[in-house]
C-alpha cells in the first residue's frame, strides 16, 4: 500500500506547499480539506498529521489503515490519546521546535505592553500626536524581575531571550531545576506564591492538564504583585478568564499579552477584548515559517522511523 499522509486540518496554499515539498521524498500528501493540494479520505492515511483538527475516536475508527498521528505541536489535548492506545496508536508530538517561535513572541508581549505599542499605534493612525498620554506608565525591561512558570523548553528559551535585558528571572515549576542549570540561565527558584509576589511580569508555559485548569483563579491573581503584568502562551483554561477580567477592570493587572484562551476561537464580543492593556492573538505562539520547517522536518524522519521498523521519537500515549 502506497504511504498516506493526510493533514487533517485546512491550511492556506504556500502551507500545503511546505508539507508537500518537506514528504516529497517520503510520502504522498493529501489534505482532508485542501486549499489547492490533493483531496484525501480518513479510510486511506497511514499517517495523520493534525494541528488543530479534533482527533476524536469516530476519526481514528474511521481510519483503519493508521499506524501514527502526529500533532504539529507540543499540547495534545485534541487528541484521544487513550482511545488512540487501546488501538495500539502511538501519538507523537514535536517536542522543542516551536520553543523559539514562542518565547519571541512572549518577549514582544512585554515589550508592547511595556511601550503600550498597541495604542499609541491606534492613536497615531486616527491622526492624533500625543506624546505625552503613556510617558507616566511606559517602563523598561530594565532591572523587572520576570517570573517564569513552567521551566521546559519554552520556558528557558523565554530566559535566554531575557537575558541581555538585564531582569531578574524567578521562576516556578514541579520539578526544580538541576542547580548547573539555574546558574546557566540566570534564574532563581521560588514557590509560585512567592514568585507572585515579586514578580513585575508573570509568564506562564505549563502543560494543559485537568490539574493545571484555572491554576491562575481569583486567589492567585490576587496575590500579584499590583499593577503586574500576565502573559499566557500556555492554554486557555490554565487563567480564570473571568477572574482576570476582574482584576483588569479594577487595576490590580497591569495589562495582559494573551494567546491562548477558553474556547477557541473567542466569541467577538468577548469581554477581554475591550482593553486597551491587553493584546491579543488567535493562537499563533508557535505560527512562524521558520518553525514549521523545523516542525515538517521531523514529522517526515518521525515517520521514516515507523515505515523502517524503529520507535517514534515523542510518543505521549506510551505506544
Amino acid at each position: 500500500m502506497k504511504t498516506v499522509v493526510l493533514y487533517l486540518d485546512k491550511i492556506s496554499a504556500p502551507m500545503e506547499e511546505l508539507v508537500t515539498q518537506s514528504f516529497s521524498d517520503v510520502a504522498e500528501v493529501k489534505f482532508l480539506d485542501p486549499s489547492q493540494g490533493a483531496q484525501g479520505k480518513l479510510d486511506e492515511a497511514r499517517y495523520m498529521l493534525a494541528t488543530n483538527f479534533l482527533v476524536t475516536r469516530e476519526v481514528i475508527d474511521n481510519a483503519p489503515c493508521l499506524k501514527m498521528i502526529q500533532r504539529t505541536g507540543v499540547g495534545y489535548d485534541n487528541v484521544d490519546i487513550e482511545y488512540a492506545k487501546t488501538k495500539g496508536l502511538p501519538v507523537s508530538i514535536t517536542l522543542g521546535t516551536n520553543a523559539s517561535s514562542v518565547a519571541e513572541l512572549v518577549v514582544l508581549y512585554m515589550l508592547g505592553l511595556y511601550r503600550k505599542i498597541i495604542p499609541l499605534d491606534r492613536q497615531s493612525k486616527t491622526g492624533v500626536w500625543d506624546s505625552w498620554k503613556y510617558r507616566h506608565e511606559s517602563f523598561e525591561l530594565l532591572g523587572k524581575t520576570v517570573g517564569i512558570v513552567g521551566s521546559g523548553a519554552i520556558g528557558r528559551e523565554v530566559m535566554k531571550r531575557l537575558a541581555p535585558f538585564c531582569v531578574n528571572l524567578i521562576y516556578y515549576d514541579i520539578k526544580r531545576l538541576p542547580v548547573e542549570t539555574e546558574k546557566e540561565l540566570g534564574c532563581s527558584y521560588r514557590p509560585l506564591e512567592g514568585l507572585l509576589k515579586e514578580a513585575d511580569i508573570v509568564t506562564l508555559h505549563v502543560p494543559w492538564l485537568e490539574a493545571t485548569r484555572n491554576m491562575f483563579s481569583r486567589e492567585r491573581l490576587a496575590m500579584m504583585k499590583y499593577g503586574a503584568i500576565l502573559i499566557n502562551t500556555a492554554r486557555g483554561p490554565v487563567v480564570d478568564e473571568k477572574s482576570l477580567i476582574e482584576a483588569l477592570k479594577e487595576g490590580r493587572i497591569g495589562g495582559a499579552g494573551l494567546d491562548v484562551f477558553d474556547p477557541e476561537p473567542f466569541t467577538p464580543d468577548s469581554e477581554i477584548l475591550k482593553f486597551d492593556n491587553v493584546i491579543t492573538t488567535p493562537h499563533v505562539g508557535a505560527a512562524t515559517l521558520d518553525n514549521y520547517r523545523r516542525v515538517f522536518t521531523f514529522c517526515a524522519e518521525n515517520i521514516q522511523r515507523v515505515e523502517r521498523g524503529e520507535k517514534p521519537e515523542n510518543i505521549v500515549n506510551g505506544v
